[in-house]
């Protein structure tokens, strides 16, 4: 693994990681890291392209651009996270208790952060733009079915975090989160 140093970095991921691939072709991102005005990026050689003649007819070999992306539930994840992190902030707004309030700063606060650190991540390391998410069914009223929704979203948390295989350090963010999920879960079903 090779470390590149991106020196006038002005802060856009997307633009400094797709630069970099357009003149790497040859080098596969693993990491990025932002740093004091530097973006450091981690690279590794793309592995060899195989003969596709030495593929024989008994093989079921998947073609490439069918095998599926094993960042894709991170892009979905922290599209999701951004947008719950949306709903959890008018709910913050909505309730009516300040222990509520309280609690639920925390969660919209937690949504933004992990939801960028991971779709930053995942930018770094594919090099493609997030997907564009829907405002559909965003519902800005604080109820007692809230509370499931957040323990909705910590195991969908928790599940990707069992089905993720690169080494990358998302986990530990989703554990993170989920940590924030139970602490504000445990908030608004015991202090309230």
């Amino acid at each position: 693994m090779k470390k590149f140093i991106v020196k006038n970095y002005k802060g856009n991921l997307l633009e400094s990681t797709k630069k970099f691939s357009e003149s790497h072709k040859d080098m596969k991102i693993v990491e990025t890291v932002e740093d004091g005005g530097m973006l450091n990026i981690m690279a590794e050689p793309l592995p060899p392209v195989t003969d596709d003649t030495a593929i024989t007819a008994n093989q079921d070999q998947v073609p490439a651009e069918s095998t599926p992306d094993p960042l894709d539930p991170i892009f979905a994840f922290g599209s999701k996270l951004l947008m719950f992190g949306i709903q959890v902030h008018y709910w913050h707004l909505n309730c009516s208790r300040n222990s509520e309030h309280l609690a639920l700063k925390d969660l919209y606060e937690a949504c933004d952060d992990v939801g960028d650190r991971l779709l930053e991540a995942a930018i770094g390391f594919t090099g493609k733009p997030t997907p564009q998410p829907s405002f559909d069914g965003l519902n800005v009223s604080f109820t007692p079915d809230s509370v499931e929704r957040i323990v909705e979203i910590r195991n969908e948390a928790n599940d990707l975090t069992r089905r993720i295989d690169i080494d990358s350090g998302i986990e530990n963010i989703l554990g993170d989160f989920c940590e924030t999920c139970n602490s504000v879960i445990y908030k608004l079903k015991r202090l309230v």
